[in-house]
């Protein structure tokens, strides 16, 4: 089953000239310049695309715990390189790649 036609199609084929409702049969291919993909492609991109969202929330979460750029540095001064290190250790850990 494919998650969201249209978003994969945006993503995938970007700029084309379609319309579709939730399925494949009900794509309508406008673009002359770009083939309309067969159901392996959307069911190809459609992988690849929730691979892709599952790489920026694995970033922007790792993103969001890490502390500020000032807190940082504070901890550096306060705790030195191997405090750092333990605390960046820690978020890293919690969101591995």
């Amino acid at each position: 089953m494919i998650n969201n036609i249209q978003d994969i199609i945006a993503w995938k084929y970007k700029g084309v000239k379609c319309q579709c409702g939730e399925t494949y049969e009900s794509l309508e291919w406008f673009s002359q310049d770009i083939q309309k993909p067969g159901f392996e492609d959307i069911e190809k991109a459609d992988k690849e695309y929730s691979a892709y969202k599952d790489m920026i929330a694995y970033r922007e979460k790792r993103a969001a715990e890490y502390p500020s750029i000032p807190d940082q540095l504070d901890l550096l001064y306060h705790e030195g390189l191997e405090g750092w290190k333990s605390v960046i250790r820690a978020v890293k850990d919690k969101y591995l790649k």
